[in-house]
């Protein structure tokens, strides 16, 4: 025969173009030791050979963390594009891991936590010595692999609401006398795999009246253990069942009712929206646990009531909390007074008075002098018009004799008769003067709380 010796070239794979678009990631579940993701990819053979093989594992890689591995059991390839169905596990080597967790935080916050998803780069490439594939004449050949693959984010909204309740007899339970509340959270999952937060460390913003000017700076800190269980959605990006927390709290206000300097207040808590930047402890179905994901919810619907033993106090008509609750105290009875103010002691009515204009009105509407779990001294010390209370005395010269004579005992009865009457008297015209002093003052105070309120709001 004619001997022949010749040479051909064949285009290779070339990476498969270095780039591999995302077209489905669906969260499947996990185990204890890592996440499990469905991932639909398309990979460019640029060549004219069919390749086929499987078990093939390519690291892959969030900036310069290693965040586990692309998983394809069966890998055909024909000439041109084809779609790869395969397995993402997510397993860092550290679960906490800021640079790993910030994948995960792409994918589900909403871009400055709007309503926009965001966009991650994942790179997945071999390397020296890595176990790519248990043949090992493709192993230089996929450790030699670089591919580039976004993930566009699902911009998820998971917190629905957060409902705020202020029972006024926490009012200045905090400490330095800051109010104290409580929160129920709803929220709807949207992984098609359940999940269940166990922490939740959250810095509260609030609004100005407007309901949509932020006001800058954290008004409230929440760091609590919980157990808040969300159930699958039908499919990834899908809201599931909306589920409310049970009550959580109590949780502080790090701020006066109404500033005195014109700052931060609680009342921008009350105004129907707030902003969350948290840091959450979860864990998803299987038992992985994401110890500290970052999470921002900005503009979430915040509900907001205002109670005395659950009870909702009666509606000013202002549209503003702080004159709900000034209209209130105007007319507590003792109980009451103490309830909402029995508790705080001489440096803690100190603080409060230092710095927040409400404390004006715990003194014009008479409501601090009821309070008689307070040592009147201390009272006195911040309002000069609190009195002893009312005392019912028996005048022992009336009954002293029980053998007087019928006259004297008509003389005693009618001596009494007419101390009774100028007694009555006297404290009618006290009363009288009393009520129309405290109706004054309470008005003036009245005006105070509106007046600072609006001040505030208008800063």
């Amino acid at each position: 025969g004619i001997p022949v010796n010749t040479t051909t070239t064949l285009k290779g794979i070339n990476s498969f173009g270095g780039e591999a678009p995302v077209q489905k990631l669906d969260v499947k579940g996990s185990t204890p030791d890592y996440l499990e993701i469905d991932v639909t990819v398309s990979l460019n053979n640029p060549s004219n050979l069919t390749v086929k093989t499987k078990d093939v594992s390519l690291p892959a890689f969030y900036g310069s963390t290693q965040v586990g591995s692309t998983i394809i059991d069966e890998l055909t390839l024909l000439p041109g594009n084809n779609t790869v169905d395969a397995l993402f596990r997510y397993q860092p080597a550290n679960a906490g891991n800021a640079q790993a967790q910030e994948l995960l935080e792409k994918y589900l916050e909403p871009l400055n936590g709007q309503t926009k998803p965001q966009t991650a780069t994942i790179s997945i490439h071999g390397y020296q010595g890595a176990d790519t594939t248990p043949y090992e004449s493709l192993q230089e050949a996929l450790n030699g692999v670089s591919i580039s693959a976004k993930v566009k984010g699902l911009g998820a909204r998971i917190v629905t609401k957060v409902t705020i309740n202020l029972d006024v007899r926490n009012l200045f339970r905090g400490p330095e006398g800051k109010p104290q509340g409580t929160a129920k959270i709803s929220a709807r999952n949207v992984l098609p795999v359940a999940i269940s937060l166990t922490h939740i460390n959250s810095a509260v913003s609030g609004y100005e009246a407007d309901g949509t000017t932020p006001f800058p700076g954290t008004l409230s800190k929440l760091d609590i253990d919980l157990k808040f269980d969300l159930p699958a959605s039908p499919a990834t990006g899908v809201q599931g069942e909306e589920i409310t927390s049970d009550d959580i709290g109590p949780v502080t206000v790090d701020a006066p009712l109404l500033s005195a300097d014109g700052g931060a207040q609680a009342t921008y808590l009350t105004n129907g929206v707030i902003d969350l930047d948290n840091i959450i402890t979860t864990t998803i179905d299987g038992g992985y646990t994401i110890p500290s994901l970052k999470y921002n919810e900005h503009g979430v619907p915040a509900p907001f009531s205002v109670t005395y033993k659950g009870e909702r106090l009666p509606d000013s008509g202002a549209g503003n909390p702080a004159i709900d609750i000034a209209q209130w105290l105007n007319g507590v009875d003792t109980q009451q007074a103490n309830d909402v103010l029995g508790y705080l002691t001489e440096d803690t009515l100190n603080q409060i008075q230092a710095r927040d204009q409400f404390f004006s009105f715990l003194t014009g509407s008479g409501a601090l002098c009821k309070a008689t779990d307070i040592p009147l001294s201390v009272r006195q010390k911040f309002d000069p018009n609190c009195q002893p209370a009312d005392t019912t005395t028996t005048d022992s010269s009336t009954s002293t004799d029980s053998a007087s004579s019928t006259d004297g005992a008509k003389a005693s009865s009618t001596s009494g008769t007419a101390s009774t009457t100028t007694s009555a008297k006297a404290t009618t015209t006290k009363s009288k003067a009393t009520s129309k002093s405290t109706t004054k003052t309470s008005a003036k105070a009245n005006e105070t709380v509106a007046a600072a309120t609006s001040t505030v709001s208008a800063a």
